[in-house]
């Protein structure tokens, strides 16, 4: 039986035809899975696979620099970008605003006679960062739910005094002018019980037969008209003189209630609030914009985080509860502001349960 040949007998791979040792090596590099990127001392981009063109939205062959893809990222280009795993968030180059990537990466230096360049191999992270970022969302509103029925029983008997004080001062025949402030009162207060009956926003969503929301509305905006006044902030409150849907009014005007404190709390005297609520096919669609204070893009992009607030007083969990309460019935709120103009927030919602 012959014995193995020796490794100097044996003869090398046969080679494609056609390709050369670099083009080989450059058609299995654009078949990787993961983004590749070299970029050399100075963070200047030598190569990249088309992987990695495909995650950061860029064609290679011009001039960029590393922070012109990836941003200011600084575990990407260090003195000697010894390897060092990690995550970072990536925003597509030249886009301000706009979606946003999470890319798990890896990077390392090169042997010679490549040792001023370093390799970057990363890959599109998003989707997993985002989902479990709804998991953190759902556990965290959910805390914050199950104290919601200690919060409103602890918060009911004082209500109870100051409601029945403010019924006895009321009858006592009081002036013009403090029966109104008392009224306003009287009205933020039975606003609150209601509230607290239905436990603030875990109320159903949806009710079995459909009703009409303009109803509803007018004393609505006109408690907010008096509000809004009282600090010297105009107040637009716009929709149709009827509005038929299955939504459930009090769980709807829990969420505008958050939306418009938020502009209050944001608004100057002499500026003005605007809400407006309308149908569309089978869609309800609501708008709440204020020439506030405004947000720069750090804070919009953090803004709907639980209990993220810029206020010295805020708790940082009133627009993160109406967004996660729009997307568990499977609608879409979108937030639009600029630091010192205003802000915008829009949500839809579906006028029926699926």
């Amino acid at each position: 039986m012959p014995g193995r040949p020796e490794r100097s007998q044996l003869e090398p791979a046969a080679q494609p035809t056609g390709f050369a040792d670099g083009d080989l090596a450059l058609a299995v590099i654009n078949q990787l899975p993961t983004g590749a990127l070299v970029y050399d001392a100075n963070g200047n981009v030598l190569f990249a696979n088309q992987k990695a063109e495909r995650i950061l939205k860029f064609r290679s062959g011009g001039h960029f620099h590393v922070h012109d893809l990836f941003g200011n990222w600084p575990h990407v280009m260090t003195e000697d970008a010894p390897e060092r795993p990690g995550s970072a968030l990536v925003q597509r180059r030249g886009r301000k605003t706009g979606p946003e990537q999470w890319i798990g990466f890896r990077t390392q230096g090169l042997n010679e006679p490549f040792a001023d360049a370093h390799l970057v191999l990363f890959q599109d992270v998003t989707q997993p960062k985002l989902a479990q970022a709804e998991r953190e969302l759902d556990l965290c509103l959910g805390s914050i739910e199950k104290v919601l029925p200690s919060l409103a029983h602890e918060l009911k008997n004082p209500l109870s005094s100051a409601y029945t004080l403010l019924e006895l001062l009321l009858e006592d025949n009081p002036r013009p002018d403090q029966k109104l402030d008392l009224e306003a009162i009287l009205a933020e207060l039975k606003h609150m019980n209601r509230i607290l009956e239905h436990r603030g926003l875990s109320m159903p969503p949806y009710l079995e037969e459909p009703t009409d929301l303009a109803q509803e509305l007018k004393p609505f905006c006109d408690r907010w008209h008096k509000k809004l006044e009282h600090h010297g902030i105009a107040f637009s409150g716009q929709f149709a003189p009827t509005l038929e849907t299955h939504i459930n009014p009090e769980w709807l005007l829990s969420l505008v209630e958050n939306l418009l404190l938020n502009a209050l709390q944001a608004s100057k005297s002499g500026s003005s609030i605007r809400f407006q609520i309308g149908s569309n096919s089978d869609a309800l669609n609501v708008l709440v914009e204020d020439e506030g204070c405004g947000m720069d893009e750090d804070v919009l992009k953090r803004a709907t985080t639980p209990f993220f607030s810029t206020k010295a007083h805020g708790s940082g969990i009133g627009l993160a509860l109406v967004q996660a309460r729009v997307r568990k019935i499977g609608g879409q709120l979108s937030i639009q502001s600029e630091k010192g103009a205003g802000t915008s927030i829009q949500f839809t919602i579906k006028g029926q349960p699926s």
